[in-house]
């Protein structure tokens, strides 16, 4: 859709359609927002994370210790030896999302 956009952004800028070259300037910018999630589990006999916490999410207000929790709770551990049941881990899972650009949108409110 972003590329349609872009597209109609462009042909409207070169007829001079005043109200689609508004439309377009309303159109918020995105942004892409990198981080990571630390989360410690301990491990269960069938391999599977549990007792899951979210040590640290940086930068935090995207949500994304939610969603690395959703992807660390589907996976299970396929090189834990059996030592290693009833152990605690630690694992680092980067997300990165993209995001409007909440500061240039509210600069073009303002006007």
């Amino acid at each position: 859709m972003g590329n349609a956009v872009t597209k109609l952004c462009a042909i409207s800028a070169l007829i001079g359609a005043a109200s689609v070259v508004a439309a377009c300037a309303t159109i918020p910018a995105k942004q892409r927002v990198e981080g990571y999630v630390d989360i410690e589990c301990t491990l269960a006999p069938d391999r599977k994370p549990v007792d899951c916490v979210v040590v640290e999410e940086n930068p935090k207000g995207y949500g994304f210790g939610a969603e690395a929790m959703a992807v660390i709770m589907r996976g299970t551990l396929s090189s834990a030896s059996a030592s290693s049941v009833g152990q605690k881990f630690r694992t680092r899972i980067r997300i990165s999302t993209d995001v409007e650009n909440h500061e240039s949108t509210g600069r073009a409110e303002g006007r």
